[in-house]
């Protein structure tokens, strides 16, 4: 699901459009639409801080389909650290280590040095070491 379609359903069902019309309007299933309609009268936020489990489900959901940040903040009326909070971790961005890091863990690839102790030597987590294995 695309993030327009995700805003279309969300704004079909405040202007009280028929599900099974929005639906064939966006070549998806009945269910679909419905399970991203708004809920209605139903509180967003648990008492404090807390937020419900399908609050949760909701913002990586919205992740999923392609919502910036700050659509996702003004869609839940959350902060921008909560909303990153909840971003799936395949969506996150790669954190960039320094070209010396990336020298030392190839040149300890090639030495056949222990993946550990490369991860030491870079200082870098062991998965970094393992995704540079290839290069």
């Amino acid at each position: 699901m695309t993030a327009e379609q995700y805003l279309f359903i969300r704004s079909s069902f405040r202007l009280d459009q028929n599900p099974d019309e929005v639906a064939r309007i966006l070549q998806l299933s009945v269910e679909t639409v419905l399970r991203h309609q708004p809920r209605a009268n139903v509180p967003r936020h648990a008492r404090g801080k807390h937020l419900t489990d399908e609050l949760r489900s909701e913002i990586r959901t919205a992740w999923c389909a392609g919502l910036t940040l700050k659509q996702i903040t003004r869609e839940f009326e959350i902060g921008d650290q909560t909303a990153l909070r909840y971003r799936p971790s395949e969506l996150a961005p790669r954190q960039r280590i320094s070209e010396i890091q990336e020298s030392i863990i190839v040149q300890g690839w090639r030495d056949k040095v222990n993946p550990s102790d490369i991860a030491d030597r870079a200082g870098v987590g062991l998965t970094t070491v393992y995704k540079y294995r290839l290069r």
